[in-house]
């Protein structure tokens, strides 16, 4: 049993790392087609090998979520996506070290709030723009997201190096505070555990579904913690770190149970 057992969190981590790599690179993107023929920006970038800086940065929109749900050069920068000519389709684009640029620091929380509202209301309401608002030196979205968000703040090693520039840092702009540092670590490896349960619970869920089990209260109750953990995950925006760790602590916690259940259903006898 417990072969059997180590078989299937084997196989899970396969399937994660398969989901992942699919959700990147799988399926029709809503750009294939004619949609993607008749945006300048893509037609024109995608052909662009120097400088390496320009054309690597298409090759982060390609493989982003954003290039996935639509997202094109100009929802964000500006410009004209219908021009043929160069000068025409740069018209009225900024730099993003323009204060005036719709992807400047300041105006970030409104250009990505556009479509993440949920992470704009928790930001707007955090320490951090108030910073940003009144002095220009609180973090924005692409101080932890960078561009197209492929690139993310995701692990406790990441959080200690980027929050500890200002926060734990000789002469920083605020005064050194090593159990913020910890407490913001923690929080997201706490976020990071819910997350991982619930991706379990799914793959079991699957699982059930090929074994034409009955599963209806543990589907219930997953969606139950993984709208926790998705609030969770919204609020860690706003940086109020207590809450945020009681919230994803619950989600994980929900989701471990309905974890247990399914591996006992799909695989009796087998241990959590």
């Amino acid at each position: 049993m417990r072969r059997r057992t180590c078989a299937f969190v084997l196989g899970l981590s396969l399937g994660i790392g398969g989901a992942l790599l699919g959700a990147r690179l799988g399926g029709a993107s809503p750009l294939q087609g004619s949609a993607q023929a008749e945006n300048s920006c893509v037609t024109c970038h995608q052909r662009i090998t120097t400088p390496l800086e320009l054309s690597q940065r298409y090759y982060d929109w390609h493989l982003s979520v954003h290039k996935e749900r639509g997202v094109t050069c100009d929802v964000c920068h500006g410009g004209d996506p219908r021009a043929r000519q160069a000068q025409e389709a740069h018209r009225e684009m900024r730099a993003s070290s323009d204060p005036h640029s719709r992807v400047h620091g300041k105006h970030q929380p409104e250009t990505c709030g556009a479509c993440h509202q949920e992470v704009r209301t928790a930001y707007l309401a955090s320490a951090h723009f108030a910073k940003l608002s009144a002095a220009g030196l609180g973090p924005f979205c692409s101080t932890c997201h960078l561009q197209m968000a492929n690139a993310t703040v995701r692990s406790a090693i990441d959080v200690s190096a980027l929050c500890g520039r200002c926060h734990n840092a000789e002469g920083g702009i605020m005064p050194p505070n090593p159990q913020l540092i910890k407490s913001a670590q923690e929080t997201l490896l706490s976020l990071s555990r819910a997350n991982g349960v619930i991706i379990w619970a799914d793959r079991l869920i699957e699982a059930a579904e090929g074994k034409n089990l009955t599963i209806a209260e543990e589907r219930r109750e997953l969606e139950a913690a993984r709208k926790l953990l998705q609030e969770a995950k919204w609020e860690w925006h706003a940086f109020r770190l207590e809450p945020v760790r009681a919230k994803a602590d619950r989600a994980f916690e929900q989701g471990a149970k309905v974890k247990d259940r399914l591996l006992q259903k799909v695989y009796p006898g087998s241990r959590p």
